[in-house]
């Protein structure tokens, strides 16, 4: 079977669920994947290992702040994909792509939803065409893959129940598993945050527990995305770093910590960097949502800011401890790889031609 897999995010972002599946289904059929590449983004980006086959769609700046320019990057994307029609199937990473579709596509389309995509809108216009743009795409979709609870639920409103919406949840990639500590005392402490900086960060929550505790510093590892910079004492920004390079970079950090808002965005989120908090054995702390209520057993929860610097209070004097035990660990680590996770996809697909 040819492939055409389409995500809407540079191949050399954050390596996570796009990324990892594609290179998951190329060692079983033929896959093409293609992505967008902003040639004028000073965003400094990782250098993942390209796919054997892939093309760039070069985005053009700003693209949603106007239909005039909306419309000229749907242009583009459909110039880009203009051979469509040769692949057997086409797994659609974003809802952008369903108008270069040709209406009298005969091949299988695969919808993975991993996101909010209208939540995730700058602006009223904006979610008004993402929202149009997924609700075709559901309509149309032979096997529909999402990775959480409410976004099943959301996209069973607009289609109806059926074995064709799947919930293939993210998980880890299986590697080096270090085993949680016992906590230390330590007159300073060093808490860390990976991944995507963007408009989800609590910087509310962040700048509260820094006035009230003089014992804390904050290392935020990962893409700053937007203007969601913040200049503050103890608050650092390390950048980008090299996913085999972060238990390096972390391994003398005291706690792992997820600050963000719940908005309908993180409400839909099944955060990869849970699954790799764990894998690394710190402490964690996060903000709690329905969604991640099960990883309770792992995962030291807040919910308002009052609660966030209790919850430091007590952590800061037993020397921020895991909540979990090695035995904890493997097994959960076990039953949540990528591996296991694609092995769904695999027999969905499977089923499906």
């Amino acid at each position: 079977m040819k492939l055409l897999y389409l995500m809407w995010i540079d191949w050399n972002w954050i390596w996570q669920r796009p990324q990892i599946l594609a290179d998951h289904l190329s060692a079983d059929w033929d896959v093409t994947v293609a992505f967008p590449h902003n040639l004028i983004s000073r965003t400094k980006l990782q250098k993942n290992p390209y796919p054997a086959k892939y093309r760039r769609i070069y985005v053009v700046p700003f693209y949603n702040r106007s239909s005039v320019l909306r419309a000229f990057m749907s242009s583009i994307i459909k110039w880009s994909l203009r051979d469509i029609k040769k692949f057997d199937a086409v797994w659609v990473g974003h809802p952008i792509f369903a108008e270069a579709i040709p209406e009298d596509y005969k091949g299988k389309i695969i919808y993975d939803c991993m996101d909010n995509h209208g939540a995730l809108a700058s602006g009223e216009a904006e979610k008004k065409a993402a929202d149009a743009l997924e609700k075709e795409l559901i309509a149309r979709s032979d096997l529909i893959l999402v990775s959480g609870e409410l976004l099943k639920q959301k996209i069973i409103g607009l289609r109806g129940e059926d074995q064709s919406v799947v919930l293939v949840r993210n998980g880890y990639s299986p590697g080096s598993i270090h085993e949680p500590g016992k906590g230390e005392l330590k007159e300073s402490y060093k808490l860390g945050y990976i991944g995507t900086i963007s408009e989800w960060m609590d910087y509310t929550v962040i700048q509260d527990s820094l006035e009230k505790h003089a014992d804390i510093e904050y290392h935020l590892l990962g893409i700053v995305a937007g203007n969601n910079y913040r200049k503050q004492e103890r608050l650092y920004y390390e950048g980008v770093v090299e996913h085999k390079e972060l238990y390096n970079r972390i391994r003398e950090y005291d706690c792992l910590v997820m600050p963000f808002q719940v908005n309908e965005i993180v409400l839909s989120v099944d955060p990869v960097k849970l699954y790799e908090y764990i894998s690394f054995g710190k402490c964690i702390i996060s903000v709690f949502y329905p969604e991640i209520e099960r990883f309770g057993d792992f995962v030291y929860f807040y919910r308002t800011a009052e609660e966030y610097s209790a919850l430091l209070e007590e952590l800061t004097r037993s020397g921020f401890p895991p909540k979990y035990s090695a035995g904890q660990q493997k097994e959960f680590l076990s039953e949540n790889t990528w591996d296991s996770r694609y092995l769904t996809v695999r027999q969905c697909i499977e089923d499906m031609e």
